[in-house]
């Protein structure tokens, strides 16, 4: 699968999203709890070094002018980078560029049927800010991915 859909992940300066849509804080602690598997990191991109880190689950509302509070964490080699921004959509992002062979292309998928299992929601992957266009879709409880290039 990876020859035929390499050029997704060639770099154009974007990363790539992972959607969940139509959630609730309900899906967002099941995500969470999923991935306390994994080191996860909090982490504040700003301007301000005083501005307080959160240190739970309860993000939203939590952002500013000046800063972003976002988790992010390593999944098989894959950085991903967890935000915040409303409820009703979980939203993660990666960098194309780690995606290099089908190895990696196999973890992201891995990750993306992870997700779909926990909410019992269809995920999506697709290029940033670009929530229509889908490049990779798993549903819940299934094995299978649609790619739709």
């Amino acid at each position: 699968m990876y020859h035929d859909c390499r050029s997704e992940f060639e770099w154009f300066g974007h990363w790539l999203d992972i959607y969940v849509f139509n959630t609730t804080i309900k899906e967002w602690n099941q995500v969470l709890a999923a991935l306390r598997q994994f080191e996860i990191r909090n982490e504040i991109d700003s301007k301000h070094a005083n501005i307080p880190h959160p240190l739970d689950n309860d993000f939203f509302g939590r952002t500013s002018r000046d800063a972003t509070y976002f988790r992010a964490f390593d999944y098989k080699g894959i950085q991903v980078n967890c935000h915040f921004f409303t409820d009703e959509e979980v939203e993660f992002d990666i960098d194309p560029r780690e995606i290099v062979d089908q190895a990696a292309l196999d973890d992201l998928i891995e990750l993306l049927h992870l997700i779909s299992d926990v909410t019992q929601k269809s995920v999506v992957l697709a290029p940033e800010n670009a929530e229509g266009v889908t490049i990779v879709r798993v549903q819940p409880n299934s094995r299978c991915c649609d790619y739709r290039p």
